[in-house]
């Protein structure tokens, strides 16, 4: 981890500073001086070290700071190294192969599980960002090429074991990170469950369960037995929403909808200067997708990031956990943006549109039992 100089630098100036009023440290020089003051228990020394990684978190720090912090017990540098890391790995790690191939599987596994990663696009944005790491974990020459990551598609699609690689001697020790996406919301696309099966990365008795579970929520949102969550804890929404998100380049009026099937809602996004809308599009030549229920509920959290060049958070604005209620075509305001938010403008959204199922109906589904059919159905309705 450290060359000969860096840990000689870092001895001189921590013996340095016992008989010195003040040292100066360089960023390069910060980590080998951490590991030094850490083993000469010199707090005075620890914390310039600590203030100096905060404010040179970045592309080229983010992860050795976060390793370094969590080895030597230094919280804050942690902390600040884990949210930067939060903010940035699907917006701008992408393109960056070194520093995405220095993310061990533990941290990648922290990163995927938590719910206020800001997603790029969707959450099978979260699986083509694992298929690439993986890829660049086996074969550490890859550069960041766009050539290197169809490359790590090909690799796994033409693989000549036939079982689903995180199953294999080779692959084991990275299904922790797979595990930690949030599989039921990879199946809601035909084309997404297309690539998983051509992939045989994921095995499918992982997809199954939730591939029942999906269908059942569906079928209770089609059938009028459920319109939606109107309240939920924080914590068990972090848990089951699905993660979107996208980059705002420049000022101005911005419209877009994520694709797939969102249980029968077509949401519509429109961002501009001031305001963040969102509408519940329901046309008549799309009806055969969409739920015909007058009012569905959703819950959702829109968080909106400005950074500065080094990719850290200047200002940040949150709607907090949010209930609407939509009638067909309705158009509600989110959130009056903040004068202090700047662009590129970063837009992470946490949604949920189906009631949880009880723990009940989850083992019914998972134990192979047969859902219910629409009798059943009318007659609990009645």
């Amino acid at each position: 981890m450290f060359t000969c100089d860096s840990v000689l630098t870092a001895l001189c100036t921590v013996l340095g500073s016992l008989y010195l009023d003040e040292i100066t440290l360089e960023p390069i020089e910060v980590v080998p001086t951490l590991a030094t003051a850490t083993l000469f228990q010199l707090d005075g020394i620890i914390d310039q070290c600590t203030e100096i990684m905060i404010e040179t978190v970045n592309a080229e720090t983010a992860v050795k700071y976060y390793d370094a912090a969590y080895e030597y017990g230094v919280k804050k540098v942690k902390d600040v190294a884990f949210k930067w890391l939060l903010i940035n790995l699907l917006s701008y790690f992408p393109e960056q192969s070194k520093n995405l191939r220095e993310i061990s599987v533990d941290l990648m596994e922290k990163l995927i599980s938590n719910p206020d990663l800001f997603v790029m696009q969707t959450e099978f944005s979260i699986y083509v960002l694992l298929r690439f790491w993986m890829f660049l974990q086996l074969h550490p020459e890859r550069d960041s090429s766009r050539e290197s990551v169809l490359e790590a598609q090909q690799y796994f699609q033409n693989r000549k074991d036939e079982e689903p690689f995180l199953v294999t001697r080779e692959g084991k020790r990275f299904a922790g990170p797979f595990e930690a996406l949030r599989l039921q919301h990879l199946v809601n696309h035909h084309l997404d469950i297309d690539m998983l099966k051509c992939d045989r990365i994921v095995p499918q008795d992982w997809l199954a369960p939730l591939v029942s579970q999906q269908w059942y929520r569906m079928l209770r949102l089609d059938q009028g037995l459920d319109r939606g969550p109107k309240s939920m804890g924080n914590e068990e929404f972090c848990r089951d929403c699905v993660r979107c998100g996208r980059t705002l380049v420049n000022a101005g009026e911005h419209v877009w909808r994520w694709t797939g099937f969102n249980m029968g809602l077509d949401l519509i996004w429109s961002c501009s200067t001031h305001t963040l809308r969102v509408k519940r599009n329901h046309h008549t030549e799309h009806e055969v997708m969409l739920s015909m229920q007058s009012r569905r509920h959703i819950l959702c959290r829109v968080t909106l990031v400005s950074l500065n060049e080094q990719r850290q958070v200047k200002h940040t604005q949150s709607t907090g956990l949010k209930s609407l209620s939509l009638f067909k075509n309705e158009e509600v305001t989110l959130l009056v943006l903040d004068k202090d938010l700047t662009y590129p403008l970063l837009l992470s959204v946490n949604l949920l549109f189906s009631s949880p199922v009880t723990s009940s109906q989850e083992s019914g589904l998972t134990d192979g039992l047969p859902l219910p059919s629409p009798a059943q159905i009318v007659i609990q309705e009645r």
